[in-house]
């Protein structure tokens, strides 16, 4: 598949263009430089085709937090095909832009300069966008979506025959790596995917947005998300950018399949880590747990058997290979989270029809007294959900943890726990 790779100075459009061309908002957009600070990845379709685009941070030098995001976002460029080099076409170009510019002809890359913002221009051209010294430029307008097409037509003359087999439908399932800041999430997801795609930093909240990547993990086609740190403290003292960032993260936290949960061992189990656990478990959500950074630990092999079972003993619903010590930074144990990957592909596969499903929770009623369960309808498999229609519309809480708990069971589920709708019929 190939690969399109945004890049340029900051505030010239680069994820309102990327939010355009894939047909909706997936990157912040939001006027303050370095919003966008990690790597965004969509399949995208145009004309029977299939491309990958990416868009990086801002390029810009002058702060010293933000040197390593000008470093990284070249060397995602290498990766490309083609690079989209976005410039604000209403504005005169910069000495970033000219050194962006040599940057990327040391590269030899193809590029496209995306002249955006054309909707400022008068004549909607801007003839000094040549100096850059590259052949093809396109003006388009990000925001009103004018001439987008263009862009993607000229895009299309670089996909050949072979790229209209790739199908978002390859995906198995989709994956989200969650947890507090700086518990390791971005390292563990640079050793799932076998390189540094997302930056490590230690300091707290480096990744603002979610970066996507579809990797192929031991023959499974997996699309991995990496999410923004859990931050503990006052929502009034986020930023705009934070609070955009966290808004999205809750709600799209109880639409996940599947959730690595990264928890800091160093540190334990927070108030946040169990918010988190306790989502997964009311909505029936893949689950597995990391607990991240067992190295620190005196004595790291028994520290890993200490906090597993006290892990298991508080959770005794998450099955005991989805609970993983590890150490990102020293790659140990990362190999038993791709296993328990596994497991969950072999969850999403567990179905059962309505009479199968009904067969089994029938000789619950011989131990929940004062129920009768007519009919099951499995809704989905991962998240795990089950509608059972009953005499009843309601069960105390500890009775339906019960039910859930020998549900799973029954049904061989072993990285969720089945949420159940109840209905009277």
């Amino acid at each position: 598949m190939k690969r399109f790779v945004i890049i340029g100075a900051p505030n010239v459009g680069k994820s309102s263009l990327f939010n355009r061309l894939v047909g909706g908002r997936k990157a912040l957009t939001y006027d303050q430089p370095g919003v966008t600070r990690d790597y965004l990845s969509h399949i995208c379709e145009w004309r029977g085709r299939y491309f990958e685009l990416v868009d990086t941070g801002g390029l810009y030098r002058g702060e010293q937090d933000l040197e390593s995001f000008w470093k990284r976002s070249l060397e995602i460029a290498q990766d490309a095909d083609v690079v989209l080099f976005v410039v604000d076409a209403s504005e005169h170009l910069s000495s970033v832009e000219y050194d962006i510019a040599q940057d990327l002809r040391k590269m030899g890359k193809e590029v496209i300069v995306v002249g955006n913002k054309m909707d400022l221009l008068p004549e909607g051209f801007n003839p000094d966008l040549y100096n850059l010294g590259f052949d093809k430029v396109q003006f388009v307008s990000a925001t009103t979506g004018r001439n987008s097409g263009d862009l993607l037509d000229l895009m299309w003359k670089y996909l050949g025959e072979e790229d209209q087999d790739i199908t978002k439908e390859d995906v198995e399932f989709r994956v989200s790596v969650i947890g507090r800041t700086n518990a390791g999430k971005s390292t563990l997801m640079n050793r799932l995917l076998g390189k540094e795609r997302v930056l490590v930093s230690e300091m707290p909240g480096t990744t603002l947005d979610f970066i996507t990547e579809t990797i192929n993990v031991k023959d499974m086609v997996v699309e991995v998300t990496d999410t923004p740190g859990l931050r503990k403290g006052d929502l009034r003292r986020l930023s705009v950018p934070e609070m955009l960032a966290v808004k999205r993260l809750e709600n799209r936290l109880r639409k996940q399949q599947v959730l690595i949960h990264v928890i800091d061992a160093s540190v334990g189990l927070t108030s946040l880590d169990e918010s988190v656990i306790r989502i997964a478990e009311e909505e029936g959500i893949g689950y597995i747990a990391v607990l991240n950074k067992i190295d620190l630990a005196e004595d790291p092999r028994k520290a890993e058997s200490i906090l597993t079972e006290a892990f298991l003993d508080k959770f005794p619903w998450v099955d005991r290979k989805a609970v993983i010590a590890a150490s990102a930074e020293e790659n140990y144990n990362v190999d038993k989270v791709t296993d328990a990957l596994h497991l969950a592909r072999q969850d999403l596969g567990i179905t059962f029809k309505p009479r199968e499903l009904t067969e089994l929770i029938k000789p619950l009623e011989e131990i929940i007294t004062g129920y009768r369960f007519y009919f099951a309808l499995q809704v989905s498999t991962l998240p795990s959900v089950v509608k059972v229609f009953a005499n009843k519309a309601e069960m105390p809480s500890n009775i339906m943890t019960y039910f859930r708990r020998q549900l799973k069971k029954s049904m061989g589920i072993k990285t969720a726990l089945p949420k159940v709708i109840l209905e009277k019929s």
